[in-house]
């Protein structure tokens, strides 16, 4: 009996100790965080802790000392230039964050609230000076709460969920522009760094922006967004997009109007590298769009881009995506002459194109009735030529004679009308297309710098 006792009083002091213990080990994993945060010039403004028996909350208070040092950091973590504008904006701000975790080792669900806390000295005053409105209504958005990043980390499994908190502001200005945002629904989950997850989805259920500038206004809305990808590498990797719904509305200072509203967006891409071959695909498709502005109207039904390059040389590919990041970058020291000649590299090593589709079923012009559209499709070979960068730079259309190309492209006849009607010049052109039941149509060859039409060739 005594033998007993002994373990459960050995086993209740174990688990008595596991939240000390647990606390231990996370406040070491976050000591070096901080650690790495300031070593790439972040500073620790504010720091507080509530240490419980059963979980544990930290608040910290962070500012961007050294905006070339950061942006540096985030850049080779992210492997792409991030834009200068939201650097400088996170240098002019301190950011808040909430985190807390349980104090159970078991346990590995970390909780974490991001938020912007307050501007600079520096930018408040010189808002202030330009636009004192603006500035009031900014500083009351941030003490407000208003913008807040919820994420849910679970370290051992390297998995996350999380949402951003909805958003409904209004932002006034001294020069009379009023500016509405409304971002709500938004919810995200995936696997892997944070920062550069390897799976990751977001879905959003409205976006809306308004800007009233007197005679001049703007209005977006989107609604029904996600967007889902899978990131092997950054050379390997599959995402799609889709929109419900988009409504884009302009007013100029004349009084004139542009109204857009699609419906159905849906944009897909992937990019796999393996060996030493690399291809890429995108499909995109648009189930409804109405535009509607003062020069005439455009409607469309069912459009789709479908289109694969494959058989491309790796390592010239991954070099013109490297230098095309790099000339995106503040004082990169890439020419355009520099990146041309990577991509004439890339086509001297050959490749193939296949587009699938290129084509909108139905189409209105001017408040015509609806028609059927356009279709084409077309296949191209690219044959590997390794003396192509030197008698390109001779004579560009040398490029020809190493092409292959066939395509197919269809006008219904009730477009091609209305087209010779509002475009005469454009009838010369459909003149020396081949009828084909409902279709206008011109078939393209082109073989060993040959080009053929219709079975005819062109000289």
């Amino acid at each position: 009996m005594k033998k007993i006792l002994y373990v459960v009083v050995f086993i209740t002091f174990v688990f008595a100790l596991l939240p000390f213990m647990g606390n231990r080990v996370a406040k070491e994993e976050l000591r070096n965080t901080l650690d790495v945060l300031r070593s790439y010039g972040v500073d620790i403004v504010n720091e507080t802790a509530q240490e419980g028996y059963f979980t544990s909350k930290y608040q910290y208070e962070l500012h961007v000392a050294d905006e070339h040092k950061f942006a540096n950091y985030l850049q080779n973590i992210l492997e792409r230039e991030i834009p200068s504008s939201i650097i400088s904006l996170v240098t002019h701000m301190n950011i808040g964050i909430d985190l807390e975790f349980s104090n159970f080792p078991i346990s590995d669900f970390v909780s974490i609230d991001i938020f912007p806390t307050a501007l600079s000295d520096e930018l408040k005053n010189r808002l202030l000076q330009s636009d004192k409105r603006f500035a009031q209504s900014l500083d009351r958005v941030i003490q407000e709460r208003a913008l807040v990043y919820h994420l849910d980390f679970h370290v051992v499994n390297r998995d996350f969920e999380g949402y951003i908190k909805s958003i409904d502001i209004k932002i006034d200005s001294d020069t009379n522009i009023e500016t509405a945002f409304l971002l709500k629904g938004v919810v995200f989950a995936g696997e892997g760094s944070l920062l550069q997850p390897s799976k990751f989805s977001i879905q959003t259920e409205e976006l809306k922006l308004k800007i009233d500038a007197e005679e001049q206004k703007f209005y977006l809305q989107l609604a029904a967004l996600s967007n889902q990808g899978l990131f092997e590498s950054a050379s390997t990797y599959d995402s799609k997009l889709h929109i419900g719904s988009i409504a884009l509305r302009l007013k100029n200072s004349a009084g004139e109007e542009i109204n857009t509203e699609a419906a159905d967006f849906t944009l897909a891409l992937a990019v796999s590298s393996h060996a030493k071959m690399a291809s890429l695909s995108m499909k995109s498709s648009l189930g409804l769009m109405v535009l509607k502005s003062p020069g005439g109207s455009l409607g469309i039904e069912s459009f789709l881009y479908d289109i694969s390059i494959d058989e491309l040389d790796k390592d010239s590919f991954e070099r013109v995506k490297k230098l095309a990041a790099s000339m995106q970058k503040r004082g990169a020291n890439i020419s355009e002459e520099e990146l041309s000649e990577a991509i004439v590299t890339l086509l001297s090593k050959g490749m193939k194109m296949d587009l699938r589709a290129l084509e909108v079923q139905r189409i209105s012009l001017n408040d015509s009735n609806m028609m059927q559209g356009i279709f084409s499709h077309a296949d191209l070979k690219l044959h590997k030529r390794e003396d192509l960068a030197q008698k390109i730079k001779e004579d560009p259309s040398v490029l020809s004679e190493s092409l292959d190309l066939n395509a197919h492209i269809g006008f219904g006849k009730d477009l091609v009308a209305l087209l010779k009607t509002e475009i005469p010049i454009s009838a010369m052109a459909f003149g020396m297309g081949r009828a084909e039941k409902e279709e206008i149509v011109f078939d393209l060859e082109l073989k060993s710098g040959k080009l053929k039409l219709n079975s005819k060739e062109m000289n």
